[in-house]
């Protein structure tokens, strides 16, 4: 089994090289290899080689410094022992890296007690969380970080994605009654595919952490990512996370009361329910971006936010 750092870095590989319009033959030529080669460097199954990753940038024609630090990081941790089982991506555009994992996959398992989980989430409903959860340095008007669109169910329609999320999540307010009325009609949309399955779920042990996705490959490799504000967390073997996700969809509610949960939430959020609708709040009290360590940052149309009675 390939070391996190290493298969986040294929897939980083790959992105670039279909960012350029190139097939496996064109990128081979720049390394003197095959096609077949570079499908292994991108599903991390042969050792990553410094030459190579250079001649590949250089063929990509990736001339930004973020870039190359990312790529020049991502070497690093896979090459190193202490790095095989567990790697902490904090640099900008992890999100992005994990949905090109998330792309990969061909079967996903996903629970997020505290948003949408990610690989349902839209795009505006991405952009109000990120001004929530993300400080204003990071962000940037042109390409806001975090998930753009949910690659999953786009681009892999084979792929099966079974997702569980808490009640309160579709009820309080990430943006605004549009933003997330369009949520939950993509999450409707969603749930007419063969393959997803999303599932409410009660509340659950707050001892585990609030995001937990599993990710299997069609050769059988095994990733856990854990998703955070501030880092996304990846694990080789985790047996007490997927622990977790079992216990979670023993308990996780049918179709049909999952399905009353989304009627009642585009209740809420119809433009007539709208004002009674929660917004960003934790059953702590404190909003979203005081509980999960983060600065908030000031969005563009601020909303009153709502006093909460102790």
């Amino acid at each position: 089994m390939p070391a996190p750092a290493a298969l986040v870095l294929g897939a980083v590989l790959r992105e670039l090289r279909v960012g350029r319009g190139m097939n496996l033959w064109d990128a081979a030529v720049h390394i003197r290899g095959s096609a077949s080669k570079i499908s292994r460097l991108e599903r991390a199954e042969v050792p990553l080689r410094a030459a190579d990753i250079t001649d590949l940038l250089a063929a990509y024609e990736v001339g930004d410094q973020l870039t190359f630090a990312i790529v020049e990081d991502l070497l690093d941790k896979a090459g190193r022992p202490f790095f095989h089982d567990r790697y902490a991506d904090v640099l900008p555009g992890r999100h992005e890296r994990l949905t090109h994992l998330e792309a990969r996959a061909h079967h996903i398992r996903v629970h997020d007690a505290r948003t949408v989980p990610g690989p349902l989430r839209t795009h505006d409903y991405t952009r109000a969380l990120n001004t929530l959860t993300l400080p204003d340095s990071r962000m940037s008007p042109a390409k806001p970080p975090g998930r753009q669109r949910p690659t999953v169910l786009d681009h892999t329609p084979d792929c099966v994605l079974v997702a569980f999320l808490d009640p309160v999540v579709l009820d309080q307010t990430i943006g605004d009654a549009a933003v997330m009325a369009d949520q939950i009609r993509a999450l409707r949309r969603a749930t007419q595919r063969a393959n997803t399955h999303i599932r409410t779920v009660p509340p659950t042990d707050l001892t585990q952490p609030p995001s937990i996705e599993y990710l299997r490959f069609a050769d059988s490799r095994e990733l856990i990512c854990l998703e955070q504000a501030d880092a996304v967390v990846y694990l080789r073997e985790s047996d007490h996370h997927r622990a977790a996700l079992d216990r979670i969809a023993l308990a996780a509610h049918d179709h049909t009361d999952t399905q009353r949960h989304l009627t009642r939430a585009e209740h809420t959020h119809h433009p007539r329910g709208a004002d009674r609708a929660p917004t960003a709040f934790g059953t702590d009290g404190r909003s979203l971006a005081e509980s999960t360590g983060a600065t908030p940052a000031p969005t563009t149309t601020p909303r009153p936010a709502r006093e909460h009675s102790s």
